[in-house]
This record gives structure tokens, C-alpha cells and sequence, in this order.
């Protein structure tokens, strides 16, 4: 630990903690919800995991913010946590297959099989696929650029 943290940080960051099976510290109630734990720090609202690191492992560095190893966001063991910046963190998700990329995107019109065949019909104009699939004319596009939806094949 570095100096000598406040002790009512240390208490609220612990406080219902439980230690999962792959060894992430979560606060009980929260271990399959996904979500970033909050708290009071220093006067305002932090993530539960940045507070860990700053208290286990000092001031997160200009610039960065705090990965997790383990792809648990609610976890705060400071063993899952390192800097890095949000180019890594990107990295991380791809990396890991935890994008939300394609039909894994909540916003998503189409799916992979829908942009395959979208592909396949070279003859017909962006303009006649974008009424039929439900999409803008660009997005028909980049589709067909393979500027989006790289992925599917």
C-alpha cells in the first residue's frame, strides 16, 4: 500500500466484499452484474476499482486509467488492476473477443448472415438494398467496401 490511506476508504472499499473462485473481490450482491462499483473518494464519486489502485498501487498516471485483467468490472482486487491507456483497454476488449461488435451490438440493424447476403448481391444498387435491409445507402456502403462488418464472411 502507498502512505497511508484514509481509514474510512479502506473500510468502504472493503465493506460486504466477497472473493470469487477466480480470485476477484467483489462487494457481495454484485458479482454478476457487470456494472463498475462506486464510491466516495476524496470528496467525489470514483469507481470502486480506481480507488483500489490508488490506494494499493498510487495515483493513476496522466493519461491512463484502470484495466482490468480479469474482464471483471465490478472486481477490486489490486492484483486485476493495471494502468493503461484507452487505446490498450481497446486492445484488451478486442483481444479478448469482448467488443461489441456486428449483431453483438445492441444497436446493431443487421446480423453477420444478413450482411453476407447483402455482399452477395453485387447487381443491385446501395440505394435498392438500404430500403430493402432497413439501413442508409452508406451503410450499404461501407458494408460492401468491407469498411464495416469485416468480420462476417
Amino acid at each position: 500500500m502507498i502512505g497511508r490511506p484514509p481509514k474510512a476508504a479502506i473500510e468502504r472499499l472493503f465493506d460486504r466484499v466477497k472473493v470469487l473462485e477466480n480470485g476477484c473481490w467483489v462487494r457481495e450482491g454484485n458479482e454478476n452484474s457487470g456494472r463498475y462499483g462506486k464510491m466516495l473518494f476524496e470528496g467525489k464519486t470514483t469507481q470502486a476499482h480506481v480507488v483500489s489502485y490508488v490506494l494499493h498501487k498510487g495515483p493513476v498516471p496522466p493519461g491512463c486509467l484502470v484495466r482490468h485483467t480479469c474482464d471483471n468490472p465490478p472486481c477490486r482486487n489490486p492484483d486485476h488492476l493495471v494502468a493503461g491507456t484507452q487505446k490498450q483497454n481497446c486492445q484488451d476488449a478486442v483481444s479478448r473477443d469482448r467488443h461489441s461488435r456486428g449483431s453483438r451490438n445492441g444497436l446493431a440493424k443487421l446480423d453477420e448472415e444478413t450482411v453476407v447476403q447483402l455482399r452477395a448481391r453485387l447487381k443491385e444498387s446501395d440505394t435498392v438494398l438500404a430500403k430493402e435491409f432497413g439501413v442508409s445507402r452508406a451503410a450499404v456502403w461501407v458494408i460492401r467496401k468491407n469498411l464495416h462488418w469485416r468480420h462476417a464472411a
